[in-house]
């Protein structure tokens, strides 16, 4: 009698999981540590989409500043075939006058220095291209005309990715 006793009081003492329990608990940790992973995920992809956008709102930012400050300060400008070149005192590489310019092909657009303004303000070596940006557009009116040389004009539109550009270079 006695050991039916203990044997009793044991049975009620410890206790058991089923398979079953443990089943669906670890299904519960499972959708659980799911949710929290994919939730991570989603935060981690969004944050570095909006860190690449405020990047290229910034490039494109700083583009558009020295576009504006070789313009400004140029003394002689030519525009043909959506490149812009000019004879200007704000180079980005060397010091004093120089020539540059921006050629866009192939959805790029490329920056072009020479340290010095001498030769034919168009030519450009292909193999010292710069690229700056990459450009679903790129299109340059003088005046309303798509090809210009000379001083700097009354006025200069610059289209890059549908945004507009407007400069007055003469005060």
């Amino acid at each position: 009698m006695a050991s039916l006793r203990r044997y009793t009081y044991m049975a009620r003492r410890s206790f058991a999981f089923t398979l079953v329990e443990v089943l669906v608990v670890l299904t519960l940790l499972g959708l659980a540590f799911g949710l929290i992973s994919f939730s991570f995920y989603s935060y981690i992809r969004n944050a570095l989409s909006l860190q690449e956008s405020a990047e290229r709102l910034r490039s494109m930012a700083l583009l558009k500043m020295d576009i504006k400050r070789k313009i400004l300060s140029s003394k002689e400008i030519a525009v043909k075939d959506n490149m812009v070149f000019m004879i200007t005192n704000a180079g980005s590489y060397h010091a004093g006058t120089v020539k540059c310019g921006y050629v866009y092909k192939d959805g790029e657009l490329y920056y072009y220095e020479f340290p010095y303004p001498y030769g034919d303000i168009f030519y450009y070596e292909e193999d010292k291209l710069i690229k700056v940006a990459k450009l679903s557009r790129f299109e340059v009116w003088v005046e309303g005309k798509k090809e210009y040389r000379g001083r700097p004009p009354k006025w200069l539109r610059i289209l890059m990715d549908e945004e507009k550009m407007e400069i007055n270079p003469v005060f």
